[in-house]
């Protein structure tokens, strides 16, 4: 569909050409015109006059494209509505397109996605019906229906020659996304890491330190359980060496008691046998006695025999 300026500056075009032929070239022979035409060449190099006044006309003119242009905003507040601007015209039109306006979800112009600029708008009624910008990609000349994302842009713009930002809600299919975040991924892929692979290694981190605190429990129930181990060792064989000692001290205890008796056995065996020897000393010597008594010998008898055996003789 034509715009409206384009209609506009072609019937301005028609009528400028209508009036200049009513006041300059009616009633003339073709030879005349002619004639007129090449004169007005060569005076003034061309015969466009009329269609340059024409857009000059359209130039100062202000169309109802021009006032919305002027007085739009992106969010409109009671600051835009107040003093001689808010009561004008072009105003009046802006509040009115203002109010038609759909703003739960926005349309967003990604053309010049690689110079980080994106332009945003709200959607229309006819938008809201067909779905566009919720129900499919909300990327201008996309319709992609699968796939899609909500994303919530922290949306900065210069609007009326001051820096604003907004909050605003998209709804954009895989690779439109992608070309929303182009401008941070670039800044990643500068230091060599995509926001996917920081997420991985981001990942990554957090598993490798889930399993160091996993091992490290680990390790320390290992450890507890070696001390425990080692306790238990140390436990029983301190208790087989306190066996042993006492079945040491016990077995002393019986080798001295069994070489006393032995020793006392043998005490005993000999006082058996000095008493024997002595009980038939003495029987012998009673036999003996018995035997001398009985030859009439008596005991001063004996006595005598006795020193004579042991005297030493005198010296002559």
């Amino acid at each position: 569909m034509a715009r409206f300026s384009a209609v506009r500056a072609d019937v301005y075009d028609r009528v400028s050409r209508s009036q200049y032929y009513r006041d300059n070239l009616a009633g003339l022979t073709a030879h005349q015109r002619h004639q007129r035409l090449l004169a007005e060449l060569q005076r003034d190099g061309t015969t466009q006059q009329p269609r340059d006044a024409a857009a000059a006309a359209l130039a100062s003119t202000i169309s109802d494209e021009d006032a919305l242009r002027a007085h739009h905003r992106f969010l409109r507040g009671p600051e835009d509505d107040e003093g001689e601007q808010g009561g004008s015209w072009g105003a009046r039109l802006a509040r009115k397109y203002y109010a038609r306006l759909f703003r739960e979800f926005a349309i967003a112009d990604l053309s010049r996605y690689k110079e980080s600029r994106i332009g945003m708008r709200w959607r229309t009624k006819q938008e809201v019906v067909s779905g566009k910008g919720q129900f499919t990609c909300g990327a201008r000349g996309c319709s992609e229906a699968a796939g899609l994302c909500s994303y919530e842009v922290n949306f900065a713009y210069v609007e009326a020659g001051q820096p604003k930002q907004a909050l605003v809600k998209l709804r954009l299919c895989e690779a439109c996304g992608q070309k929303l975040n182009y401008g941070r991924e670039k800044e990643y892929r500068k230091v060599g890491l995509s926001a996917m692979e920081l997420q991985d290694q981001q990942q990554q981190q957090e598993q490798q330190r889930q399993w160091q605190q996993e091992q490290g429990g680990e390790a320390a129930a290992a450890d507890e359980g070696r001390q425990l181990h080692h306790r238990q060792k140390r436990k029983h064989k301190d208790r087989d060496g306190k066996r042993d000692e006492g079945q040491d001290d016990e077995g002393r205890h019986q080798g001295g008691s069994g070489s006393k008796s032995s020793r006392r056995r043998s005490a005993d065996g000999e006082g058996s046998e000095g008493d024997g020897r002595r009980p038939q000393r003495r029987q012998h010597s009673a036999s003996d006695g018995a035997a001398a008594g009985d030859d009439g010998v008596g005991e001063a008898d004996i006595d005598r025999w006795l020193d004579d055996m042991f005297s030493v003789p005198a010296a002559q």
